[in-house]
């Protein structure tokens, strides 16, 4: 039986186990796990050791000036450069993290995401129908296609 793959393409990293964040809860009173994460993850931290302010972590690794106080931050993830190798992989959904985002940015980013996907489907399969495809849509839902389109 096929099993369809989704992953995450774009957005936050959450450093959390599975989905299990504590952070959001006992600091802001959101639960996470309900969609409603308040990032503390993504506040600035003062690294301590044995009480001592540090710029370099722990382990040893140095971080560019500033980046350091960030240390429970991931950089955000963007994986519209690897769409390609996603498709071939047989990755069937692609997931955008858009927690707390206006709607022109999810718009904006699930749009450049559509495009990008449809033209590699289109490189890899070229004599796949047009028609098939997927194209844009407003936020609204209101059809945005225009299948002459060959972006």
């Amino acid at each position: 039986k096929d099993v369809e793959l989704e992953t995450f393409v774009h957005g936050a990293l959450c450093v959390s186990y599975s989905g299990q964040c504590f952070s959001s809860e006992a600091w802001g009173g959101r639960s996470a796990n309900r969609g409603q994460c308040a990032q503390a993850c993504r506040l600035p931290y003062q690294v301590l050791v044995n009480g001592e302010q540090q710029q370099q972590m722990p382990r040893g690794d140095l971080l560019p000036e500033n980046d350091w106080q960030y240390a429970l931050s991931p950089q955000d993830l963007c994986g519209i450069d690897h769409v390609r190798d996603l498709i071939l992989a047989g990755v069937h959904c692609l997931k955008i993290e858009g927690r707390l985002k206006d709607a022109s940015y999810v718009a904006a980013t699930t749009r450049a995401y559509r495009q990008q996907v449809n033209k590699e489907f289109l490189n890899l399969y070229p004599n796949y129908d047009k028609k098939k495809l997927r194209f844009e849509e407003s936020v609204d839902g209101n059809n945005q296609n225009n299948n002459n389109n060959n972006n």
